[in-house]
C-alpha cells in the first residue's frame, strides 16, 4: 500500500475509534493503532495515541477492566521504552486487584492480567499475576470455585510453555473437584479438567477423569443437567478415540433429541478419523 494511502487509513481508523462508546473495545481499537504507528517507525502518534488509551482506561468503572486495561497498556509503554510508566501502571493495575473481596474474582483478573503480559512478551510480569492468581485461589472456600480457579491458571500456565508447572496446578484443580459435594457440579468440573489435561497432550489421563465424571453424572436424577452431562462426557471420549465408550454414554441419554444428536457427532467424529 502507498504509504500516503497507509497514513489515511491509520487517520480514518483513529477517528472511528474516537466515536466507539464502548470504552473497553475503544482502548483496544487505540492499542492495536499505537502499534500500527510505532511499525512504522512514528513513535510521536503513538504515543499521543497511547496517552489517549490511558485516560480512556483510567474512566473506566468496572475494577476487573480497568486492571486489566491498565496491564494492557504497561505492556505498549514498556515496548515504547517508557520504563517509569510501565511499572507504575502494573503497580497500578496489582492495587485495584488487592481490593478485590471475592477470591474467585481475584485470581480470575489476574489469569486475564497475566494474558495481557503474555501478549506483550513482559515474561516476568507473567509468572507474578499467575503466582497472585495461584495465592488467591488456595484460599477459596467452595470446592467448585476452587477447582475452576485454579484449572484456568493450569491453562494459562500450559499457554506459555510450563508444561510442568501445569501439571502441578492441574492436581491441585483434581483434588478440588474430587471434593465438590454436589454430583451436578463435580461432573462439570471433572468435565472441565479432561478438556485441559487433553489440550496438554495426557490422553491417558483424560480417559481416567472422564470416567470419574460419569460415575458423578449417573447419580444426578434425570434432568437436563444430567442429560448436558452425559452428551457432553460422550462427545469427550470421540477426542481421544474411545468410540466404544462414547456409545456406551450416548445411549444412556434418556432424551431422545439430544441422544440422537450425541450419535449424529459421534458419527460424524468416527468419519472423520478414517476408521471404519
Amino acid at each position: 500500500m502507498n504509504p500516503d494511502n497507509k497514513k489515511i487509513q491509520l487517520s480514518q481508523q483513529l477517528e472511528e475509534a474516537r466515536q466507539l462508546e464502548d470504552s473497553i473495545n475503544k482502548v483496544e481499537v487505540l492499542c492495536r493503532l499505537v502499534g500500527a504507528y510505532l511499525e512504522k517507525g512514528q513513535p510521536e502518534p503513538g504515543n499521543e495515541i497511547l496517552e489517549e488509551a490511558l485516560r480512556v482506561a483510567r474512566s473506566l468503572e468496572n475494577l476487573s477492566d480497568k486492571a486489566c486495561a491498565l496491564a494492557r497498556l504497561a505492556c505498549h509503554y514498556r515496548n515504547a521504552d517508557q520504563r517509569y510508566t510501565f511499572n507504575a501502571l502494573s503497580s497500578q493495575s496489582l492495587e485495584i486487584v488487592e481490593t478485590f473481596d471475592d477470591l474467585f474474582e481475584k485470581s480470575w483478573v489476574l489469569v486475564k492480567i497475566a494474558r495481557e503480559y503474555a501478549q506483550g512478551g513482559q515474561r516476568d510480569k507473567i509468572f507474578d499475576s499467575l503466582k497472585r492468581a495461584q495465592d488467591a485461589a488456595e484460599e477459596i472456600p467452595d470446592s467448585f470455585r476452587k477447582s475452576w480457579a485454579f484449572n484456568r491458571i493450569a491453562k494459562q500456565y500450559l499457554d506459555i510453555g510450563e508444561e510442568g508447572t501445569s501439571s502441578e496446578i492441574l492436581s491441585r484443580a483434581f483434588q478440588s473437584a474430587r471434593e465438590i459435594e454436589d454430583e451436578s457440579d463435580r461432573s462439570w468440573s471433572l468435565i472441565r479438567l479432561s478438556e485441559t489435561y487433553l489440550k496438554s497432550g495426557k490422553e491417558d489421563r483424560v480417559a481416567e477423569i472422564l470416567f470419574e465424571s460419569l460415575a458423578a453424572a449417573r447419580k444426578i436424577d434425570e434432568s437436563p443437567d444430567k442429560t448436558r452431562r452425559l452428551a457432553v462426557i460422550s462427545c469427550d471420549f470421540t477426542k481421544i478415540k474411545q468410540f466404544e465408550n462414547a456409545l456406551a454414554v450416548a445411549r444412556e441419554i434418556k432424551d431422545g433429541a439430544h441422544r440422537a444428536m450425541t450419535l449424529w457427532v459421534i458419527a460424524s467424529e468416527y468419519t472423520w478419523t478414517g476408521r471404519k
